[in-house]
């Protein structure tokens, strides 16, 4: 791929993201003001858990990405393909057992057994389409990727106009969110071994033998760190939603949500510049140009102060203006509470500085580390804390407390091992 196509690749992807979070935004307005607070806090809660049926691939999503990236002609990839389009098959009959035999220990499955079927269940039967991403996406072709999340964001819209006609309830999302998963799915897959060069590769006897199986072995044992890091990720950013559900109650799962999306717009913004630099700092590395990492290390600090500083001017003022319009009356929220999620964003910004140039460095073992530690601690930490009475706050501030330790590591082994590691060796 030529600089000039990467550059448009990079600033279509960024342009469908910025496109798709849109949309979200639109459809989570809609979804509020049709259900109320308290279905709307259900609906977040069971949908929040989605996620972590996606980490059950071990990593192998990420390794195959990288082997079709690397190879020479990805077409003769297609029995790698197939044993990983396999293994996803297992697996998925592997965590529909596992859910049918203890699904239930969930209170909202309990409560919601009909809508936990059909989202989580569809979910985890479709879970091998989901290789369609990991093609096209190893294949450079982000911003087609970009591009089917977008119509997707677009067409989940315009079912909640259609359902909004009649009396919208979790059963019918449920089902209209499966369908547009299942559809999507397909489509990426036909799509991602057309661009191999195989359509014919849907009915050829490769994709269903069972020898090809063992390919994606392999793949597990590169992509595990991958999913390490994924899992933590998970655990600390998407467990949120469902543990105030569970500890308080769905108008304030609602709450949560509403102020969790709010303030992921300036951190989006934020891991949009950090996509940008990672190349630009991965550059620098390699011409060991330390005086181009320095300026790069002050610069997305300075970026990260800035945000930080008109996302603490907008808690102060706008932020329970906006979200009472925003959500049409239903939900209200305080300074104290959107305080909590701009501690919490300000230092993932600061954490992320600081981790781009470990990740362009490659150095990731630390990372992982303090991962898994942040992650194991946050259930612990947040029954605590609820217990003490803190409310609404509790995740968000356990959250920032806990990933805190990561922020000073990935800003000190940035600067002293990368930053200032360069700017010797080029003098």
């Amino acid at each position: 791929m030529s600089t000039g196509s990467a550059k448009s690749e990079v600033i279509l992807s960024l342009l469908f993201k910025i496109g798709g979070m849109g949309f979200g935004f639109i459809s989570t307005g809609i979804l509020v003001r049709e259900l109320g607070a308290a279905s709307y806090g259900t609906w977040a809660a069971l949908t929040s858990l989605l996620a972590w049926i996606q980490l059950s691939d071990f990593g192998v999503g990420y390794a195959l990405k990288n082997r079709i990236a690397g190879a020479t002609r990805p077409g003769q990839l297609l029995r790698t393909i197939s044993g990983v389009f396999q293994f996803y098959a297992l697996i998925a009959i592997v965590l529909a057992v596992m859910f049918l035999v203890a699904g239930t220990s969930l209170s909202i499955v309990r409560d919601y057994r009909a809508e936990s079927y059909i989202l989580y269940l569809g979910t985890i039967l479709f879970f091998p389409l989901t290789i369609g991403t990991a093609i096209l996406q190893g294949l450079r072709k982000n911003s087609l990727v970009g591009l089917i999340g977008l119509i997707q964001s677009m067409l989940w819209v315009v079912c909640l106009f259609i359902i909004g006609w009649t009396k919208v309830t979790l059963l019918i999302l449920s089902g209209a969110n499966i369908l547009l998963i299942l559809i999507f799915g397909i489509g990426q897959c036909a799509k991602g071994l057309k661009e191999l060069g195989k359509p014919e590769g849907i009915a050829s006897d490769q994709l269903f033998d069972i020898k090809n199986l063992s390919l994606a072995i392999p793949l597990w044992s590169v992509g595990v760190r991958f999913v390490v890091l994924q899992l933590s990720s998970v655990i600390l950013f998407s467990l949120g939603t469902y543990l105030t559900y569970s500890n308080l109650s769905p108008n304030d799962a609602a709450r949560y949500d509403i102020l969790f999306k709010v303030f992921q717009v300036p951190l989006t913004i934020f891991n949009i510049i950090i996509s940008v630099y990672w190349v630009e700092i991965a550059k620098a590395i390699s011409l060991n140009d330390g005086a181009a990492l320095k300026r790069r290390f002050i610069q997305l600090h300075f970026v990260a102060f800035g945000l930080c500083g008109a996302s603490l001017f907008f808690s102060l003022t706008f932020c329970s203006y906006f979200v009472d319009l925003y959500t049409g009356g239903n939900i209200e929220t305080s300074v104290s509470d959107a305080l909590a999620f701009w501690i919490l964003i300000s230092v993932q910004m600061f954490a992320y500085s600081g981790a781009v140039f470990l990740n362009a460095a490659e150095k990731l073992r630390g990372q992982i580390g303090f991962s898994v530690f942040s992650a194991s601690l946050l259930v612990p930490a947040v029954l605590f804390l609820f217990s003490t009475g803190l409310g609404l706050a509790t995740v968000p501030l356990a959250t920032a407390v806990l990933i805190f330790p990561s922020l000073i590591y990935c800003n000190w082994i940035a600067y002293h091992h990368v930053v200032q590691k360069h700017c010797k060796i080029s003098l």
